[in-house]
């Protein structure tokens, strides 16, 4: 079977928030917000096998049927998490701060540990404390879009088997646009939940888990009340939305997928080079950022909501701002498939310089644009 491209299409820059980018989407005036047209004859076993494919797993796939306003993550720690159970969560930005309090709330034993945002966790660290503290439950995101950083993981999986503790992943920032190799990292769950950057509607959230996972659900009490009704009950012990709701999902071949990784996050090296030559300075650090992101830090003296607004409103370009727990005003811009070139680079690089200049931030007349171009030249 020939599978395509489940990563997203459409605008070259938007808001790494799901709300924001739904708002982007309507009102874009150039109309290059949305998702690409789905295709409608792809069954349930076939999106499930083209994710295992993504995420380099044999793990079983499923899509809980899910209330309104409740995500797969919550979802799944609803059913999963027991009371007064050890739960380590590692926070570098609002991805762990949600995590934690979800199990927090869930009554769960919530052991925390804070770095500075901006940054990531060095692994050793947290081995350390999962050798020191022992706790039943690892759960890590995997990505922060309200940094545009990306947490390691690949040595993590392996000391959770020794320990004896389950390894929880959220890649509801990455999945589509990070390499995922769940099974050699060791990883007992992946939770997609709201602002998911696959493609497939935001209210299908996938999830994958292992025997040791389900091990922890056989037997519970799962026919639970829904907004549509008592779940159906699946033979894999979780219940999940009919064939017919993911109809339409869509994911890259094996080949495909470093190609197009490789591709936005190129793409999003020259929209950075860009924005530094216009005089703006990269927030976090470049070494761990997410590759298809870019956050800079809004200039002293300079409204950082009047030039989104200008962008928005002058130039159809819709970009995220300070995250509301975040020190530092920043921008966040996130570059997607699709239209993600040279000249839709060039053109938001010419579109920050004008909003800029609007604002009293002056820079060198096309120097942005001049930048990008060096960096693809470089490339040839």
């Amino acid at each position: 079977m020939s599978v395509q491209d489940l990563t997203p299409r459409g605008q070259i820059v938007r808001s790494p928030y799901p709300d924001e980018a739904a708002s982007t989407m309507n009102r874009s005036p150039r109309g290059t917000g949305g998702r690409r047209q789905a295709r409608p004859d792809m069954t349930e076993e076939e999106t499930s096998d083209a994710l295992r494919r993504l995420w380099r797993t044999e793990h079983a796939v499923v899509y809980p049927d899910l209330d309104p306003g409740i995500d797969a993550v919550q979802w799944v720690l609803e059913r999963l998490l027991r009371h007064s159970e050890s739960v380590f969560v590692p926070i570098y930005g609002e991805a762990g701060e949600k995590l934690a309090e979800i199990c927090e709330r869930l009554g769960s034993d919530v052991i925390t540990a804070e770095q500075e945002r901006g940054a990531v966790f060095e692994q050793e660290d947290l081995i350390a404390e999962l050798r020191r503290r022992k706790p039943s439950m690892l759960i890590v995101a995997h990505g922060d879009p309200s940094t545009g950083q990306l947490q390691p993981l690949d040595e993590l999986g392996r000391v959770c088997r020794e320990l004896d503790i389950l390894f929880l992943v959220d890649v509801s920032a990455t999945a589509g646009d990070v390499p995922i190799r769940a099974d050699a990292w060791h990883i007992d769950a992946i939770l997609t939940g709201h602002g998911h950057r696959l493609h497939l509607p935001l209210d299908l959230q996938p999830i994958a888990y292992n025997e040791q996972i389900e091990v922890r659900l056989r037997g519970r009490r799962l026919d639970v009340e829904s907004g549509s009704g008592k779940l159906r009950q699946r033979p894999n012990g979780f219940p999940a939305k009919e064939a017919n709701g993911i109809h339409g999902s869509s994911v890259a071949a094996d080949v495909e997928i470093a190609n197009r990784i490789e591709g936005r996050s190129r793409h999003a090296e020259a929209l950075l080079s860009g924005l530094v030559a216009l005089g703006l300075r990269l927030f976090g650090s470049s070494a761990s950022r997410l590759p298809t992101m870019v956050c800079v830090v809004v200039p002293e003296g300079i409204d950082g909501e009047s030039v989104r607004s200008r962008l928005s409103a002058e130039h159809g370009i819709e970009i995220g701002g300070k995250p509301p727990s975040l020190g530092t005003d920043i921008w966040r811009l996130e570059v997607l498939d699709g239209i993600a070139n040279r000249e839709a680079v060039a053109r938001m690089l010419q579109s920050f310089e004008a909003a800029l200049a609007a604002e009293g931030f002056l820079c060198a007349f096309g120097s942005g644009a001049l930048a990008a171009s060096r960096y693809y030249e470089q490339l040839a």
